[in-house]
């Protein structure tokens, strides 16, 4: 294992500050979206104003993935398939392996140790905090809902890491390296990023495929995801650097983006 280029100078007092702030901010934005749109749309109610939706459904199984409804009903948009794609490929990737494997996972190894075995027990640790966070029911909320929320949601996350990002780099005084990058390990950290994600991706989407004709009438997005995130946590483990995790999970969106665009 290459040696630490991370720094962690957090107490239990930041990991709580920062909490607090993605906490207001993603309050904050569904705020402003219930004072836009109303609560209606807000919590999911269709309205008489909202356009019919292409049934991407059946009355047997489970919803498909948002982003798979986003995109069936978004052909011909070319503006917000692009900005979802921002969304999708790039924020949400950097907010999630700034916030579950920089912050959380950092944390959590100074606290157990960086020994392997117990930061392999950490990468489980946060794999199950990542795969819960992105449990879904399995009935779609209306197109026009999902649109306002991915794009509210994902502005009040953005805000909120950039937030943090300012209080690390002034308060705490951080650095480049303190925040997991090396700039001349970058080229390596991304090939080995791309490359893990790449190999990943057949046998993930497989796997889900499996899940999901097992069980028709269950999101089993949760699990292949756990075991996603414990890719992404054993990269950071290995470099000590948040590079290779954030171009694996760019990559991985990317790729699986691309295919939906392809094949709807």
């Amino acid at each position: 294992m290459s040696q630490s280029s991370t720094n962690h100078k957090l107490n239990a007092v930041d990991v709580l500050l920062i909490v607090a702030v993605y906490f207001f901010f993603i309050i904050l934005f569904q705020r402003i979206s219930h004072d836009i749109y109303g609560e209606a749309n807000v919590n999911g109610i269709a309205t008489a104003e909202q356009p019919a939706t292409v049934d991407v459904t059946t009355d047997k199984t489970a919803s498909p993935h948002p982003i798979v409804i986003l995109v069936c009903n978004s052909r011909g948009d070319i503006v917000f398939l692009v900005s979802l794609f921002v969304i999708a490929c790039v924020l949400t990737p950097f907010n999630e392996e700034f916030l579950f494997r920089f912050i959380l996972l950092g944390v959590l190894r100074e606290v157990l140790g960086n020994k392997m075995l117990n930061s392999i027990i950490a990468v489980v640790i946060i794999s199950l905090l990542f795969a819960s966070v992105h449990v879904r029911s399995p009935e779609a909320l209306p197109y026009e809902t999902l649109r306002r929320n991915i794009i509210f949601a994902t502005a009040g996350i953005t805000c909120a890491t950039l937030a943090v990002i300012l209080y690390l780099a002034t308060v705490k005084q951080m650095r480049l390296n303190d925040f997991g990058i090396n700039i001349k390990q970058i080229p390596a950290d991304a090939m080995l990023g791309a490359i893990t994600s790449i190999i990943a991706i057949p046998i993930l989407t497989m796997a889900n495929s499996v899940l999901s004709s097992r069980l028709p009438n269950t999101v089993t997005d949760p699990i292949p995801i756990f075991f996603l995130s414990i890719v992404f946590g054993m990269l950071y483990v290995k470099t000590n650097r948040i590079t290779a995790p954030i171009v694996a999970h760019i990559t991985f969106n990317t790729i699986s983006y691309c295919i939906t665009i392809t094949i709807i």
